[in-house]
């Protein structure tokens, strides 16, 4: 259900009735602003055009006023604000309306300075048409204390009407707040998300989607180290293109590539979920195999190289796998070095074939 502006900004009757009696306006004030109904209403349409005439002249108003039609509606709708301040009633309903003022004032870019200078204006064409009818009419008793309860009712419409700029103006406060707190929150998301990202390519190499040097030394302490509390085994395959430099030597640095290439494709299509293989350097590659013992190993380094085969790159690989037990236990280094050993004598074999072998320690 939406509220009134009375409503949203908790203004009662007893608060209305407060803030006349803070500036002393009366019942009997109200009652002479309505005995002079009658003369403003035979005078409204000059009032208006008048006061229109001269709010114009100001480049700022002139400007947000726009076109003809948007003048003509302003007019009609200060002919019903003019007869309204003499009308007599002001209760809630008259408060909504000036509260509404308020709200489209500041929406359409109204500036406070500019609605109390169009105030100002219209209080002192008012009392030039008041001081005309006592002129005209030998009145001059009454005056003074219609000029007084006119000057009180606009000072209560003001109230009200800055009311809904404050408030308006707090709505924008909370509203920019929060969308403050959704972009932060968001750019933190970004940043999260970029610096894992940023992460990710640290320990990636480029060409062959692999983990790169630097994430296999991470990776293979820790795995030592978790085969080492749990007693358990660990294999570390050290892979080397067989006559690699040939193929970069007559076909090309770009041949070359693709065939790293596709030692990383078939590596990650060849391998377990648990395997962590990387791009050592150059044309080798290693590829730590948790929880996984000499013929387990076997196994998964004879499934990579019938996967290479079937690539056809025109070359053969030599892997060498070593082992450490809960037996015998093995350092990351001394690790690397008994798999960069049986992955010589592969190569050896390899030199005499030109086969793809895999020695073991």
């Amino acid at each position: 259900m939406e509220h009134t502006f009375t409503e949203q900004i908790q203004v009662s009757e007893l608060e209305i009735q407060q803030r006349k009696d803070l500036l002393n306006f009366t019942k009997e004030d109200a009652a002479r602003l309505k005995s002079h109904r009658k003369n403003i209403a035979k005078r409204i349409d000059h009032i208006v055009e008048d006061f229109y005439a001269r709010q114009v002249k100001i480049p700022e108003i002139r400007h947000l006023i726009g076109d003809e039609k948007t003048l003509m509606q302003l007019k009609n709708k200060m002919h019903h604000y003019i007869l309204e301040l003499f009308d007599g009633c002001y209760d809630c309903d008259y408060v909504e309306r000036r509260l509404h003022i308020g709200e489209v004032h500041n929406r359409i870019g109204v500036s406070p300075k500019l609605y109390l200078s169009a105030l100002y204006l219209l209080q002192s064409s008012l009392n030039q048409e008041i001081d005309r009818y006592a002129d005209a009419n030998q009145a001059d008793n009454s005056v003074p204390a219609l000029k007084e309860a006119l000057h009180k009712l606009i000072s209560l419409d003001t109230q009200f009407v800055f009311d809904s700029y404050i408030s308006n103006l707090i709505s924008e406060l909370a509203s920019a707040k929060n969308e403050l707190s959704n972009y932060a929150s968001g750019l933190e998301y970004i940043v999260a998300q970029r610096t894992q990202e940023l992460e990710a390519l640290s320990r990636q190499d480029s060409l062959t989607k692999l983990y790169n040097q630097r994430a296999f030394y991470e990776q293979i302490h820790q795995e030592m180290a978790n085969a080492e509390r749990h007693k358990d085994h660990l294999c570390l395959a050290y892979l080397d293109l067989n006559k690699f430099k040939l193929i970069n030597d007559r076909q090309g640095h770009m041949a070359g590539d693709d065939v790293l290439a596709s030692v990383g494709t078939c590596l990650l299509n060849s391998l377990r979920t648990t395997d962590f293989p990387c791009r050592y350097g150059g044309d080798e590659f290693v590829v730590i195999m948790p929880r996984t013992n000499l013929a387990e190993a076997i196994c998964v380094c004879q499934r990579f190289i019938t996967a290479f085969e079937q690539a056809s790159t025109g070359t053969t690989i030599s892997i060498g796998i070593a082992n450490s037990s809960p037996d015998k236990q093995m350092d990351a280094d001394n690790l690397i070095k008994a798999a960069d050993k049986q992955m010589y004598k592969a190569k050896q074999k390899a030199h005499k074939d030109g086969a793809s072998h895999i020695c073991t320690a």
